[in-house]
């Protein structure tokens, strides 16, 4: 018969889980933020990693907690943490390294070199962390290395965990000027702890809108967790470059900027003579229209004003950008201006050109032109063509530009 799991077994499992969840969605932060020419890795060269070039690489070890202070928020990372000393002294080991080609001291300074050392964790910061201030002090050259050689050697001595001092004693173990080097790469995020909130931002960053940052997320997380899997599960280092990214993944950014365009069917004031606007009186010398026909006129001077205010609207509104409605009027023309020319080629004109002419409006009728890739109706593709009309842009009888 199996054995129960114990109420502890059951929440170091949840502690572990909540763990790697952790280290993945700061890969897939890392991910959303890479550059061109960077790549980032899950679990090569530590829990995370991204190379910029041959020469500079960053190293993250993830640390998260469950266990909570009074105050309700994580506990503090405090100056003998052993996340702190376990992760220092992993780094230390990854320098020293002889199997990677660094056992001189050289060879060690090297590593360093190019190397920036990450420590993130969702434990809270403490002003109490003497390490940790120590660290933050060199750096900005506020102390020198003896000082904080002589805090680890102090907390060195005045721990009573074994395996504190174990940590303790294999960064000590450094050559003085390797560590000194060492110390001056460390970097400390601390506090992060709304993990999916910072992945959630940095798609939001992408330029997507707040209301489809939630389907971006799912559609990633969903496909990046089953891609690693697949990876993991043929024995693949988990290793994404910027151009492996975009290649697979850009599609979800693109499909979730393009929606439909909100048409607004709003009633424009109609303009006080009917029959005086250009686009008019080229019907009329073509035949189209008859002076009598006000209700058709009408119809026509809505759907011109209608489209022209919604390209307006939807570069107002943000739904689409001032070159795309220049595209769209070049591309109308380049339409009208392949038809006009199969109608009326200089040497063959038409016996009969008002025929012609009806013939040319009517096939442009037909058609339902794109804008920014998204295909007009007809009410709004025919109020194109009366808008390029009356504003001298395209006409219908060869001498339309003399009327």
């Amino acid at each position: 018969m199996a054995s129960k799991r114990t109420f502890t077994d059951k929440a170091s499992a949840a502690d572990k889980s909540i763990g790697f969840d952790y280290q993945y969605y700061y890969f897939l932060d890392r991910l959303l933020n890479l550059k061109s020419g960077e790549s980032v890795g899950l679990e090569i060269l530590d829990d995370v990693h991204v190379s910029s070039s041959a020469t500079l690489q960053l190293l993250f070890q993830l640390k998260h907690t469950t266990a909570l202070a009074a105050s309700g928020k994580p506990v503090n990372l405090t100056s003998l943490d052993d996340d702190l000393w376990k992760t220092m002294s992993n780094w230390a080991k990854i320098i020293c390294d002889p199997d990677d080609g660094r056992a001189l001291q050289n060879e060690q300074l090297s590593f360093i070199k190019k190397t920036e050392f990450h420590l993130v964790t969702n434990k809270s910061w403490s002003a109490g962390n003497l390490f940790i201030n120590n660290v933050v002090e060199f750096v900005d050259g506020q102390c020198d290395f003896s000082k904080i050689k002589a805090t680890v050697q102090k907390f060195h001595d005045q721990t009573t965990s074994i395996d504190v001092k174990s940590h303790i004693a294999n960064v000590l173990s450094l050559d003085d000027i390797v560590c000194e080097r060492f110390f001056l790469k460390l970097r400390f995020e601390l506090e992060l702890d709304e993990i999916i909130k910072k992945v959630k931002l940095s798609i939001r960053d992408k330029i997507i809108s707040l209301d489809d940052v939630e389907n971006v997320f799912a559609r990633l997380d969903s496909n990046i967790r089953a891609e690693n899997f697949i990876n993991i599960k043929a024995g693949k280092n988990i290793l994404v470059s910027y151009d492996d990214f975009m290649n697979k993944y850009e599609k979800i950014f693109a499909s979730s900027r393009k929606k439909e365009l909100r048409y607004e069917n709003y009633k424009p004031i109609l303009p006080h003579d009917l029959i005086t606007q250009r686009f008019v009186k080229q019907l009329l010398h073509i035949g189209d229209i008859q002076l009598s026909e006000i209700e058709i006129i009408t119809e026509f001077t809505i759907q011109k004003l209608r489209l022209a205010r919604n390209l307006l609207e939807w570069q107002r509104s943000g739904q689409m950008v001032a070159d795309e409605v220049t595209n769209f009027h070049l591309d109308v023309q380049a339409q009208w201006r392949n038809g006009f020319r199969n109608k009326f080629r200089a040497g063959r004109m038409p016996a009969d050109v008002l025929a012609a002419a009806l013939e040319l409006l009517d096939s442009l009728r037909e058609k339902r032109f794109k804008i920014a890739g998204e295909e007009l109706g007809t009410e709004f593709s025919n109020g194109e063509l009366y808008h390029l009309s009356d504003s001298d842009v395209i006409g219908w009888h060869p001498d339309w530009e003399n009327l």
